[in-house]
């Protein structure tokens, strides 16, 4: 979609509904389950995705850990996909801080309920990302003495899906 305000041309980014899955890359390896996505209908080509990472953080504890793109490609990226939640330890906190592209995102805490990475951690503007991690450390902040389980379901980066539109029209 493209708009024009007072004689500007204005075009919205817009996010890949599906989003680039992340994998484990280095530091604290976290449990990692993957599962076959297949489309409808017995088509023989499966997509092999992250269904979820997940892990243990005692009190007091840290995890840090880089995540990478699946298919290490260049991407400008435009958000952050999955569903967080901190689970296993009544009334346990998480912090969660997350860099991406070199870009350190304000860091939130996930408790007992179930959080949408997207809004919980909003991109600040695009990013280029190309072949970095996205780096995740995550600090246990609350005094239980409980060893509580951090999960990220489906966890990927929403690509930019109309990048090559923006660029031309900077030129």
């Amino acid at each position: 979609m493209l708009a024009v305000v007072g004689g500007c041309a204005v075009m919205p980014f817009t996010v890949s509904t599906l989003g680039r899955g992340l994998v484990y890359h280095s530091g604290d390896r976290p449990e990692e389950v993957r599962q076959a996505i297949c489309p409808p209908g017995g088509h023989p080509i499966c997509d092999v995705r992250t269904a979820f990472l997940a892990w243990r953080l005692s009190p007091d504890s840290v995890r840090r850990t880089d995540l990478r793109d699946e298919r290490d490609l260049r991407l400008t990226v435009a958000g952050l996909y999955g569903e967080l939640e901190t689970s296993g330890c009544a009334g346990a906190d998480v912090e969660v801080a997350l860099t991406i592209g070199g870009v350190r995102l304000d860091p939130f805490v996930v408790g007992g309920t179930k959080r949408q990475v997207s809004s919980a951690a909003p991109l600040p503007r695009i990013i280029e990302f190309y072949q970095g991690p996205v780096s995740v450390e995550l600090r246990r902040i609350d005094r239980k003495p409980c060893t509580a389980t951090f999960s990220w379901r489906a966890p990927a980066v929403g690509q930019d899906e109309i990048e090559d539109g923006r660029r031309r029209l900077a030129d």
